[in-house]
């Protein structure tokens, strides 16, 4: 009888352990719409943000549409004024977020916190930070 409630207590302790790990990692799948920008070109900062206008034009949050698949995959659209481009790739995880993996071997690594996924990218002295809700 014993041996049998040390089974059990031991298959119990493995499916919680199980749940919380699970409960604990990032859904990172869904359709992530642009919500805000700021971009730091050596000092000078311009931030954006969805609904509000931007040099005489309101930037809406269809701007930059992100989904990002079960099949880990991805598609982001970005719509500027009357023409649109779309990028594709796949996608991992790591210890610091999610890892987009662009079709042209450009990654771009992005941290989800609540319903926000951030993308952050530097270049040239460049820093573009692009915040997109779920």
């Amino acid at each position: 009888m014993k041996k049998i409630l040390t089974v059990v207590s031991a298959t119990i302790a493995a499916v919680v352990i199980a749940v919380l790990f699970a409960a604990c990692s990032a859904n990172y799948a869904g359709t992530y719409k642009f919500s805000s920008m700021k971009m730091d070109m050596g000092g000078a900062i311009v931030e954006v943000e969805a609904g509000k206008p931007f040099q005489g034009v309101t930037i809406t949050e269809d701007y930059v549409v992100l989904e990002i698949k079960d099949d880990e995959t991805w598609v982001m659209t970005t719509k500027m004024s009357s023409s649109s481009t779309s990028q594709e790739g796949t996608w991992t995880t790591n210890s610091e977020g999610i890892v987009l993996k662009a079709s042209d071997g450009s990654e771009i690594i992005g941290k989800l916190s609540g319903n926000v996924l951030t993308l952050s990218e530097s270049e040239d002295g460049m820093t573009m930070t692009i915040n997109l809700k779920k």
